[in-house]
C-alpha cells in the first residue's frame, strides 16, 4: 500500500470510527502517526542517553560543589544566628541550607540537564497524556536545574536584623 492509499484509507476510517464512539479510546491512531511515534520516541531515547553519559561521573564533581557551599557558609555565616530562638527560625534556615546543599550537589548535571529538556519539550506522540507528561518533565527539569538559590548567609544576616 502506498503512502497516498494509507492516508485515503486513514481519512476514511478515522471519522467512521468516530461515529461508532471509539475515537476517543486511542484505537483511532492514523496509520501516518505512527512514524511521527517512532520518530519522537528515537528523539527522546537518544536525548535520554546523551544525558546520561554528560552527568556519568558527576558524583565527585557534585560533592566538591557541596563541600564548597558548606566551606563558604561556615566562613560567611558563623554565629549568624547564635542567639535566635529554636523553633521557626531556625527550621526555615535548616531547610534552606538543606536545599542550597541538594543544589551544590546537582550543580555539575544544570548544564546537561537543560539541553535534556529542550530536546524533549516539544516532542509529540499520538498519545495526548505521553505528550502532557513528557512536556511536564521537561518545563520541571528546566526549572531545576535554571533554579538559583538566594545566599544563604545574607538569608541568615536579614533574619538576626529583623530579631526573628
Amino acid at each position: 500500500m502506498n503512502r497516498t492509499a494509507v492516508r485515503v484509507t486513514a481519512v476514511a476510517v478515522v471519522p467512521a470510527l468516530a461515529l461508532a464512539g471509539v475515537a476517543g479510546t486511542g484505537l483511532a491512531v492514523p496509520v501516518i502517526t505512527k512514524t511521527e511515534n517512532v520518530i519522537s520516541t528515537e528523539i527522546y531515547l537518544r536525548a535520554r542517553h546523551k544525558y546520561d553519559e554528560a552527568i556519568k561521573g558527576d558524583l565527585p564533581a557534585g560533592r566538591v560543589s557541596a563541600r564548597l557551599f558548606v566551606a563558604h557558609v561556615r566562613a560567611e555565616c558563623q554565629n549568624v544566628l547564635a542567639g535566635a530562638p529554636p523553633g521557626r527560625v531556625t527550621e526555615e534556615f535548616s531547610r534552606e541550607a538543606s536545599g542550597e546543599v541538594d543544589q551544590a550537589l546537582a550543580r555539575p548535571q544544570r548544564g546537561p540537564s537543560i539541553v535534556f529538556a529542550r530536546k524533549i519539550e516539544r516532542l509529540r506522540w499520538t498519545n495526548r497524556l505521553l505528550t502532557y507528561y513528557v512536556h511536564g518533565s521537561a518545563a520541571e527539569t528546566r526549572a531545576e536545574a535554571e533554579l538559583v538559590a538566594p545566599d544563604l548567609c545574607t538569608d541568615a544576616r536579614a533574619m538576626a536584623a529583623s530579631h526573628y
